[in-house]
């Protein structure tokens, strides 16, 4: 869980010409918290949000658990969606094949994220006590269950300070709007993915132990037109190497529909 993941670097958006708004979900840095929530609610929030910054059309793009509230959006704000774009996206849990295909340990979080999401604050709550003493050590003792690339990533001062950065708006309001994210996340979809009409641009690492590439394959057959990118050498945190070539295949994807 963690706040928007962007690039530290804006000059790579900027020399794109893109306009890049970061949004926190629900409970998340610094947006209100709202529990219980849902996947339904945050394409509403995200329509509302750009009523309010008068974008007719735009574009989503979402990393890690962002992937599906990326897909909502597209699902559910039809043709106000130009380009869609997932990355190393975590799946829809009610998908038996897709959920057995996870590390165990994501098993047993969406097990009792559905039966008993109590104990999810718990958890919660040492995680974001240990990120008020500093989210650097929080960072050191993940680093064995990271992939080779990823240690590489995540231990390189140009994005460390902004992962570290991440996990403490993460923890702005605390345990229970984790669990509250976490609870959303593991509910049925309020959407068929195959109903969904934009073409998705997916980019997944093939040595990513957080989400196996297998998961992001089994994804892509439920999506009607979905162009795949699978980076051979990268992790779960690829977005970070690789985030102009992201941001110039949404652009590309724009460009073609508009």
């Amino acid at each position: 869980m963690s706040a928007p993941c962007v690039h530290p670097d804006d000059a790579i958006a900027d020399s794109l010409g893109v306009r890049l708004i970061a949004v926190d979900r629900p409970g998340i840095g610094h947006s209100s918290p709202s529990r219980p929530r849902s996947l339904q609610e945050w394409a509403g929030d995200v329509a509302a949000l750009a009523d309010a910054l008068g974008f007719t059309r735009f574009g989503v793009l979402g990393w890690s658990a962002g992937g599906p509230h990326a897909l909502a959006c597209a699902a559910l704000l039809g043709r106000r969606i130009a380009a869609v774009g997932i990355v190393s996206s975590a799946p829809r849990f009610d998908d038996t094949t897709l959920l057995d295909a996870m590390p165990p340990k994501t098993q047993w979080l969406v097990a009792i994220a559905r039966h008993t999401p109590v104990l999810l604050d718990f958890g919660f709550a040492f995680h974001c006590r240990q990120v008020s003493r500093g989210p650097e050590k929080a960072i050191e003792s993940a680093l064995g269950a990271l992939s080779p690339s990823d240690r590489e990533i995540v231990t390189d001062p140009q994005f460390a300070r902004a992962l570290s950065e991440s996990m403490r708006l993460a923890c702005a309001h605390g345990a229970s709007a984790l669990t509250a994210d976490a609870v959303a996340l593991s509910q049925p979809w309020p959407f068929d993915p195959g109903a969904i009409q934009s073409s998705v641009c997916l980019w997944h690492g093939r040595e990513d132990g957080i989400v196996p590439c297998a998961v992001a394959e089994l994804t892509a057959r439920q999506l009607p037109r979905v162009k795949e990118s699978y980076l051979p050498t990268e992790g779960h945190f690829l977005y970070l190497r690789h985030w102009r070539d992201i941001l110039e295949g949404l652009i590309q994807e724009w460009d073609s529909h508009s």
